[in-house]
C-alpha cells in the first residue's frame, strides 16, 4: 500500500512524517575512500531529500605513522622516512578516492557542495565535505554527537571502520545509525 494510502486511513503517519523532517537535520557519512561508500552516500542523500537536511560527509584518516615493535628500534633514517612518505601517499589516495565518490554522488543528486563550517539553507538540502586525522574510535563519536543520524556502509570484509567503528557511534553517541 503507497504511502499516501496509508496517510488517509492512519493520520497519525502524516505527523510522524513532519516530525521525522525535523529533527534529522544533520546525517553524518563517514567515508574511508572504498566502494562501500557509495552506497552509504546514496542513502544519506535519500534521506536527507525528503527531511531537506545536510549530508555531512567525513572522512577519517590515520596519522601517519610507522608501527614497528620495540626491538627494530635502530631502523635507519632514510628507511623511516621513506616509510612514512609511502603511508602518506597511501593516505591522500584513500581521501581523493573517498572525494570522487562524494563529488560524484552530489552531482548526480544535483546538489552543490557548501563549505567548511557554513550553516546551509534551512529549507533545501545540502552537502559538506570534511576531512579529519586521527583515530575513528576518538572522531566517530564526537561527529555522531552532533549528527542526527549517522550512515555507514556495512563492508563484507571489514576492512574498513566494521564492527569497532558501529560499536563507536552506537555507544560512544547514542545516535541513530542505518547501515546501507
Amino acid at each position: 500500500m503507497p504511502l499516501h494510502a496509508l496517510k488517509s486511513e492512519w493520520p497519525v503517519l502524516g505527523k510522524w512524517e513532519n516530525w521525522i523532517k525535523q529533527i534529522m537535520k544533520r546525517v553524518l557519512v563517514p567515508l574511508t575512500g572504498h566502494s562501500p561508500d557509495r552506497r552509504a552516500l546514496v542513502t544519506a542523500f535519500q534521506v536527507s531529500e525528503r527531511c531537506r537536511g545536510l549530508v555531512d560527509a567525513l572522512c577519517i584518516t590515520p596519522h601517519a605513522e610507522v608501527h614497528t615493535p620495540t626491538e627494530s628500534t635502530s631502523i635507519p633514517s632514510a628507511l623511516l622516512t621513506q616509510l612514512r612518505r609511502i603511508a602518506s601517499e597511501e593516505q591522500a589516495r584513500v581521501v581523493a578516492s573517498a572525494r570522487q565518490v562524494f563529488e560524484e554522488v552530489c552531482q548526480r543528486h544535483g546538489r552543490v557542495a557548501i563549505g567548511g563550517a557554513a550553516v546551509p539553507s534551512s529549507d533545501q538540502a545540502s552537502c559538506r565535505w570534511r576531512e579529519e586525522t586521527g583515530s575513528a574510535d576518538d572522531i566517530l563519536p564526537e561527529e555522531a554527537r552532533l549528527a542526527d543520524l549517522v550512515v555507514m556502509a556495512q563492508d563484507e570484509t571489514a576492512r574498513d571502520l566494521g564492527a569497532p567503528g558501529i560499536e563507536a557511534v552506537l555507544f560512544g553517541s547514542g545516535r541513530a545509525l542505518l547501515l546501507a
